[in-house]
């Protein structure tokens, strides 16, 4: 209803007043919604709405009527904006729907990303590719000796065997002492590295990240600068990456493999000074083929057959293992004896003694020797593992290492060793059947079981009787191959004894 002249109602039809009303709002909106529609169309469009002409606004800088403000750097919006849920400011008007406040979400969204939250800074990202990746999981959690990639026998050791915080970490010639004994474990998806004897872990000092910064031995603290990133190198060595920082690995101060070269941290650059082998202190071996009780001469697969031999026929405790040409003598001739853990004691026939790996030690290059017989040394226990061309190996229970000819020479007098199993001709070995020692009655020296280097002696060489006399009976080291055919005193007629003794 209006109001006419006359001051009387007039009635307007319904259809007239609706298209006035749509005229009223298009006259007031239009420019409005002009300029709205171009905004969103460049912004669906991903550029930026044109520049205005200076002169189609006030003052040459205002923008244009129901133009969108120019959105602005931070994500997070201008200011000025309201925040959200904050009524509009008196005498403002509602944008109509698909103007500028329309777009304003879509822009922040984009601005925020897909996960609504603000891109990282320039420190952020670098921080986050300084990180070393998750330590590699195939190295189970155990004790272990660290050897370097450098040198055969030389380990990870702390510094005069110190229980101290602070103690230096240092490369150092395998002795098997707990100052080169590490046990590995995992915290947070990287290894934490203990020293067996004082429990402190390997620390970078002061959580510096610097070429140089030593490595040390310090309590647990649960730091990024005590925990290791593992990585493999696919030689069966690793690569310490430092927590700290993924671009810095464990290194040997100069690539030196002298004995006391610190340990650092240096720029991961894949050398040799780089990589560790982790050697368990008590290795899994099983052997996979049987070899029955009795004596057997062991020769090797080279060229010429050399026979395992004990250089000089010595009874000596340490005597070392060699290849020799097949003479047949006792020093080439041993005892086989099963264990009942499946394992077996490899004893020269000439001796009471066995063939051991020197210490127990679990580096390569460790030398096979004689030692005294001792039933529960896992050093002088042996499994055979049978090759392809009917030969075994022959590996050491205490370290997993294989029976080996150095150099894979198979010239007389080359030592014996222990080294990783590779299946060459040098760790493959016959084993020939042989018949027990049998010595004639005669003249022969009684040589202890307990004591091989030693023998039988009568005091004085005295021929006096009685439980009076000063004729006693005892041991004396046993005389060099020299004197022994004009000793008197050693001589007794008896026959050699096979030691009873078994593992």
């Amino acid at each position: 209803m209006e109001a006419g002249k006359s001051g009387r109602a007039v009635e307007v039809p319904r259809g007239s007043r609706a298209v006035a009303v749509a005229l009223v709002v298009l006259l007031a909106w239009g420019p409005a919604m002009q300029g709205a529609t171009a905004e969103t169309t460049w912004a669906a469009e991903g550029q930026l709405p044109p520049a205005v002409d200076a002169a189609g606004a006030e003052g040459g800088d205002a923008e244009p009527d129901g133009g969108a403000a120019a959105p602005d750097a931070s994500p997070e919006g201008s200011a000025d904006d309201p925040a959200p849920g904050d009524a509009p400011s008196d005498g403002a008007l509602d944008a109509p729907e698909g103007a500028e406040g329309a777009d304003a979400p879509a822009a922040e969204a984009e601005a925020l990303g897909d996960a609504g939250e603000a891109a990282p800074s320039d420190a952020q990202a670098a921080e986050a590719s300084a990180m070393a990746p998750p330590s590699d999981r195939s190295l189970a959690p155990g004790a272990y000796v660290l050897r370097s990639a450098l040198a055969d026998r030389q380990v990870a050791d702390v510094r005069g065997g110190s229980l101290d915080d602070g103690a230096r970490l240092q490369l150092y010639g395998s002795n098997m002492t707990a100052a080169q004994r590490f046990v590995v474990s995992y915290e947070q998806g990287f290894a934490v590295i203990a020293n067996a004897a004082s429990g402190k872990v390997a620390d970078v000092q002061g959580a510096q990240v610097a070429d140089g910064t030593p490595v040390q031995a310090y309590g647990s603290n649960g730091t990024a600068a005590q925990r290791w990133s593992l990585q493999p190198n696919g030689d069966g060595s690793y690569t310490l990456l430092s927590a700290l920082d993924g671009g810095k690995a464990l290194d040997v101060a100069g690539a030196s493999s002298a004995n006391g070269t610190p340990l650092q941290l240096w720029s991961a650059n894949g050398t040799a000074a780089q990589r560790f082998f982790f050697l368990p202190t008590e290795p899994s071996v099983q052997g996979t083929a049987a070899v029955a009780e009795g004596f057997y001469a062991i020769s090797s697969t080279l060229d010429g057959s050399p026979a395992l031999d004990v250089e000089g026929a010595s009874r000596s405790d340490g005597a070392r293992a060699q290849v020799w040409h097949a003479n047949g003598t006792l020093a080439q001739r041993f005892e086989v004896r099963p264990c009942s853990d499946g394992t077996y004691t490899i004893r020269p026939a000439h001796s009471a003694a066995a063939l051991e790996a020197r210490g127990g030690d679990l580096v390569p290059t460790t030398p096979a020797v004689q030692r005294p017989f001792d039933a529960a040394s896992r050093a002088q226990r042996w499994c055979f593992v049978a090759q392809p061309d009917g030969t075994v190996a022959i590996l050491n229970a205490a370290n997993g290492l294989a029976l080996d000819v150095a150099g894979a020479q198979a010239t007389a007098g080359t030592s014996v060793q222990l080294y990783p199993a590779n299946g060459t001709a040098a760790q493959r070995w016959t084993l020939s059947e042989a018949s027990a020692p049998s010595v004639a009655l005669g003249v022969c020296a009684l040589v202890p079981a307990c004591a091989p280097s030693r023998v039988l002696d009568v005091t004085g060489a005295s021929a006096a009787a009685g439980p009076t006399s000063s004729s006693t009976a005892r041991t004396r080291p046993w005389p060099s191959a020299s004197r022994r055919s004009a000793s008197t005193t050693r001589r007794l007629v008896l026959g050699v004894l096979t030691p009873s003794s078994r593992c």
